[in-house]
């Protein structure tokens, strides 16, 4: 399982969120101290991290046009369930999500559990359509119903975790809301991450 945190430097994840930081090194989790910024936004960045390409290799191979959708692009989660591994993506954010927020996403879910037809339907269901469309945001960012959009994304990655314990996963969970447009959005989050982090450890998968 790879967890990821948009738009925040290591550094400045040291400074707003301690907790989680000190939790994930006493725990076993692995720091990708070599993941560095490659292309401006999310897209390109993720796609060499884990397609291998650079934004020019990508529209040469498999993004011809503007237009095209992702489905034909090799991502690493391809060559894991060709060998068998029960695989899953998930983002927290419908409208920022790194392959539809500038690019058409995908035509069919990419991964056996997708995480964003959850979050589409959470959004569309919760938003305040009487407030303007900055403040509408801004709730979407922080909870679905009463629910944190940051528990709902944990608790997703667990389940999965917990559901196939007994099988070879692969899974990417890439979280956008509480740190795309906030420097210090991430320290409001800090004791709800770690817990959620905390509850993964026990659970032993």
């Amino acid at each position: 399982m790879i967890i990821g945190f948009d738009s925040i430097s290591r550094l400045n994840l040291i400074r707003t969120m301690p907790k989680t930081v000190e939790h994930l090194r006493y725990s076993g989790w692995y720091e990708m101290k070599g993941f560095n910024k490659v292309g401006d936004n999310t897209f390109p960045n993720l796609m060499a991290a884990f397609s291998g390409f650079k934004i020019d290799q990508i529209t040469q191979y498999c993004l011809p046009q503007q237009n095209s959708l992702l489905d034909s692009c090799s991502i690493i989660w391809k060559k894991f369930s060709d060998q068998g591994y029960v695989t899953a993506y998930g983002e927290d954010q419908p409208i920022i999500s790194s392959f539809n927020g500038l690019r058409l996403g995908f035509k069919t879910q990419p991964t056996d559990y997708y995480l964003r037809p959850f979050i589409l339907a959470a959004h569309d269901h919760t938003e305040p359509k009487e407030i303007g469309p900055i403040l509408r945001y801004q709730h979407r960012t922080a909870c679905y119903g009463p629910t944190k959009v940051a528990d709902h994304f944990f608790n997703y990655s667990l389940d999965f975790l917990q559901s196939f314990s007994g099988f070879p996963t692969f899974s990417i969970f890439w979280q956008n809301g509480f740190s795309h447009d906030h420097l210090n959005g991430p320290s409001r989050l800090d004791e709800t991450v770690s817990e959620q982090f905390r509850k993964m450890s026990e659970s032993g998968v």
